[in-house]
């Protein structure tokens, strides 16, 4: 995990989705569908999740860390949304440790599924800032991309739209677009957020 630290932190945040280091980001433009991905679960029922956990949802996945406040806030959204069933719900962790993960999961209430990520599915998922957050429809599409903080309201209006559309990929302009949103977001490539990354954070 030291090499990701120091990979991420030698970057700005633009040049980290253009590749840094050897590493090639993935580029998902919305209709894609996200690539494969296997990750230890440290919360739940099973020991992994995989993209086939999200077939047939309408599924949201977050990346986010521990020491993200940002993502930390935006988790009791996706907390009602998860438990309401209007969506699946799978945050990805870029923290370092599995234990600690799973202690901070558990304190803080966190209800739906919670995996360990790292740098290269980060990458491969089109990642430059936490907290990153990308809407599937039922067939596993992209259908919205937001860099920062996404609300609660406006989740739940992409959801809608999603759930009245009759092909899953027929995407309204209104849902089909790459968002940074003017709320904060933590750059990879920072300096600030290396503890967002590397799990270092200690947590009572």
């Amino acid at each position: 995990m030291k090499r990701i630290c120091i990979t991420l932190l030698a970057c700005s945040t633009s040049a980290l989705v253009a590749g840094c280091g050897g590493s090639e980001p993935g580029s998902i433009e919305i209709g894609d569908l996200v690539p494969a991905f296997s990750l230890p679960a440290v919360s739940g029922t099973t020991k992994k999740v995989t993209r086939d956990d999200l077939k047939g949802k309408i599924a949201i996945v977050n990346f986010w860390s521990t020491s993200c406040s940002v993502c930390l806030k935006e988790s009791e959204d996706l907390t009602e949304i998860h438990r309401d069933g209007r969506a699946f719900v799978l945050g990805i962790a870029l923290d370092e440790d599995a234990e600690n993960l799973s202690r901070f999961v558990k304190e803080r209430g966190i209800k739906y599924p919670v995996a360990l990520g790292n740098e290269k599915i980060f990458m491969r998922f089109d990642g430059a800032a936490i907290p990153y957050t990308l809407v599937l429809d039922r067939a596993g599409a992209v259908r919205k991309k937001v860099y920062g903080r996404i609300e609660a309201g406006e989740l739940a209006r992409v959801i809608d739209e999603i759930d009245r559309s009759a092909a899953s990929l027929d995407v309204p302009q209104t849902i089909g677009e790459r968002t940074v949103l003017a709320g904060p977001a933590t750059p990879i490539g920072s300096a600030s957020n290396q503890a967002a990354i590397s799990g270092a954070a200690n947590h009572p």
